[in-house]
């Protein structure tokens, strides 16, 4: 995270896939009608967000990946107004508007301009960054009401979003897919884990999925397969008042198609992954009432073991694009698959 002006020369390798001078003119406070302003730049794996005043400017980074492609412009412009229709479902006065950046022919660029687009921004409104769950945790300011009225939010969503009709069998050739994924990255000896350390967890999430295979095709059956959230993080939930969730998964329909309660388990491990291990049965508790109906303790391990998982392979791979961060992302990985030892395998 870094603000103001930055020395695009100092820019890691990857990020000289976005134009030099396009990122100086996104970087410069003037292009926003705001001189002097403070602007400051998050960025994550795949974008760049611009945050200044009471706006913030989302630029998609041209890339592709397995299950991601936004290597074209017109790629990514299809990408940034799918994403400003998914999260409006759910922060309707969050995101504004998707606008171009153009070049006149001068060559000088514009946002919103009547020049040629040569970028996509999705324009959202700039939310307190303090009320946010990720930064709330370790400030203490999370309280008991707050998990109750993210549970209220969604129960509402998860009782309105679309059932996904789903194939028993594709379903579970799904999951499998997604453990071998899993299990692929975290055995890799690239990536310097201990195998006395991941072995047993990767056998026992297997086990886990063999002893409730039979309670997720009933899921399946009973219509629990929705069109969700897609990526439930800590730093997706905005505490209010109102709660607001952002940055619904956009890119990969079929990242987003699971039963609530498995982005439920993968939010609750990332909380007491920050230090508040109590919002993960709370949020369950009040979720499950609010839903009428809940599962089994085994099934919750499992999903618990799935996306922890999933959380320690993409911090691994993270390696492979940030390198000068191997220790780091190494650190990362295997925090986290000590929650999944603790919370899916019941190990302490």
């Amino acid at each position: 995270m870094k603000s103001g002006r930055l020395d695009i020369s100092a820019f890691r390798e990857e990020k000289n896939l976005v134009d030099s001078a396009l990122m100086s003119f996104l970087l410069d406070p003037l292009s926003y009608g705001q001189p002097g302003g403070s602007l400051k730049l998050i960025e994550s794996h795949m974008s760049f967000v611009f945050l200044i005043g009471d706006r913030a400017y989302k630029m998609k980074k041209p890339m592709k990946l397995d299950l991601l492609d936004n290597l074209t412009l017109a790629q990514r412009r299809k990408n940034c107004l799918k994403e400003l229709t998914l999260n409006r479902i759910m922060s309707p006065d969050i995101y504004l508007e998707v606008t171009p950046v153009t070049v006149d022919p001068d060559g000088a660029f514009q946002i919103g301009g009547s020049g040629e687009p040569v970028e996509w921004l999705v324009v959202m409104r700039r939310l307190n960054e303090e009320q946010l769950l990720d930064q709330a945790i370790p400030a203490e300011t999370v309280t008991a009401q707050h998990i109750s009225d993210l549970a209220e939010t969604l129960a509402k969503f998860y009782r309105q979003t679309e059932i996904v009709s789903m194939d028993k069998t594709d379903a579970i050739a799904n999951i499998r897919s997604l453990l071998d994924r899993n299990e692929q990255s975290l055995r890799n000896p690239d990536f310097g884990l201990l195998p006395t350390f991941v072995e047993p967890i990767l056998r026992t999430v297997r086990g886990l999925l063999n002893d409730n295979q039979d309670l997720i095709l009933a899921r399946v059956e009973q219509g629990w397969i929705r069109d969700c959230h897609g990526d439930l993080r800590p730093e997706h939930v905005h505490l209010g008042p109102p709660v607001r969730l952002i940055d619904r998964l956009e890119f990969n329909d079929r990242l987003r198609w699971h039963d609530p309660f498995e982005e439920i388990a993968d939010l609750g491990l990332e909380c007491a992954r920050l230090g508040a291990p109590w919002i993960y049965p709370l949020l369950m508790e009040e979720l499950t009432r609010r839903l009428g109906v809940g599962i089994s303790k085994g099934l919750l391990d499992f999903y618990a073991g799935l996306h922890g998982c999933v959380r320690a392979r993409l911090a691994i791979e993270h390696i492979r694009y940030q390198p000068e961060l191997t220790e780091y992302r190494r650190e990362q990985t295997v925090d986290g698959l000590k929650l999944v030892a603790k919370y899916a395998c019941r190990q302490l």
